[in-house]
């Protein structure tokens, strides 16, 4: 007996107007992500449960206005094979595995030999050439045995914000202290989220945790409030006696660590989150007995350690992007950090902002 084709040998033949099955009824749900909308019509609820359990704040309860950074997704769940299938149209024409490649440049993913022609395949690199999912225009087709609801919230992500080619997207935490925007940025575990949390208990705004948003003109921060994930460790005693009281949910990141999530407004319910003018950018060096802030003015050998997400590099010129980053941050007052307790380095931060 013939062994049968793998699916992804087969992508030229499947259907989803054929073989797509209808295990609850399907709902379009609507998401600002910055200055961009996402509608996603998905019948799969784990991906709809990820999206409101990390962006829920993000939700809109509503069909928005029109705007030109928008883009519709629609995953239809398959029956033969077990796979999903993924189409995510906007106003850019996008090269879907190039795009995904660029994004995830630290997770092992790659590019398998084609099987079909006009079809291309994403993988992980040193496994058995079994692909997470096929590209062609438009469509990819997902493999459902594999964890994919991750994967494709943050494909839909990251496709949305490059959209927005006038604002600049970084790893960092946002908050704003009377009126004036502070952008947190440093290294994985470098203390953005235990930093931004302790002065949000403060009363402080809370723009976001793990995404910042600025656009490169006017410097404007707009708000990015997606859950916040909270790693083990030292944080604010008003930020422990909230998390008392709080539901979180414990989550394994892709680096083997495991975090809490939790939503800001159900943290800290009276923090806003207004857009806010950008006025102080604190780079956090390291971790010190007593925490110190050392301000520079900014050159290109600082622009290392800015962190942008890769939708924003993504498509441009690396040198006008560069200008763009130096010149958002010239608008700044720029601050090294080495970071001491939570509760006093966010004294040192409230107290240099508000002197300013």
């Amino acid at each position: 007996m013939q062994a049968q084709s793998p699916w992804w040998a087969q992508a030229g033949t499947i259907s989803s107007a054929d073989v797509c099955q209808q295990p609850e009824e399907t709902t379009v749900e609507w998401y600002r992500f910055g200055a961009g909308t996402l509608a996603l019509e998905a019948d799969d609820f784990p991906l709809r449960q990820r999206l409101s359990q990390v962006y829920g704040e993000c939700a809109l309860s509503a069909s928005p206005s029109p705007t030109e950074h928008h883009m519709k997704c629609t995953v239809q769940s398959l029956t033969a094979p077990a796979l999903v299938s993924v189409t995510c149209t906007d106003s850019v024409p996008l090269d879907a595995v190039a795009f995904l490649l660029h994004l995830f440049q630290d997770r092992g993913y790659v590019e398998l030999p084609p099987v079909l022609p006009d079809w291309r395949l994403l993988g992980k690199a040193g496994r058995s050439a079994r692909p997470l999912l096929a590209a062609r225009r438009e469509t990819m087709l997902v493999d459902r045995s594999q964890p994919w609801q991750a994967f494709v919230a943050n494909y839909m992500l990251n496709r949305v914000l490059r959209l927005q080619r006038e604002r600049l997207f970084f790893h960092a935490a946002s908050v704003g202290i009377q009126g004036a925007g502070i952008l947190l940025t440093g290294a994985k575990g470098a203390g953005k989220s235990t930093l931004s949390l302790a002065l949000a208990a403060r009363g402080h705004a809370f723009l976001g945790d793990g995404l910042a948003a600025v656009h490169q003109h006017s410097g404007e921060m707009l708000p990015f409030r997606r859950a916040v994930s909270i790693r083990t460790g030292l944080r604010a005693q008003r930020v422990d006696e909230r998390l008392r009281s709080c539901p979180t949910v414990e989550e394994c990141f892709p680096d083997g660590t495991t975090r809490l999530r939790a939503r800001i407004q159900e943290l800290f319910p009276t923090s806003g989150a207004q857009p806010v003018p950008l006025r102080s950018a604190i780079f956090l060096r390291q971790f010190a007995p007593r925490p110190c802030l050392e301000r520079f003015t900014p050159s290109l050998q600082h622009l290392r350690f800015v962190q942008p997400l890769g939708c924003t590099m993504w498509d441009v010129s690396p040198g006008r992007r560069l200008i763009a980053f130096l010149q958002m941050l010239s608008r700044a007052r720029c601050y090294f950090l080495d970071v001491g307790l939570p509760e006093t380095t966010a004294d040192l931060i409230e107290s240099t902002v508000e002197g300013a």
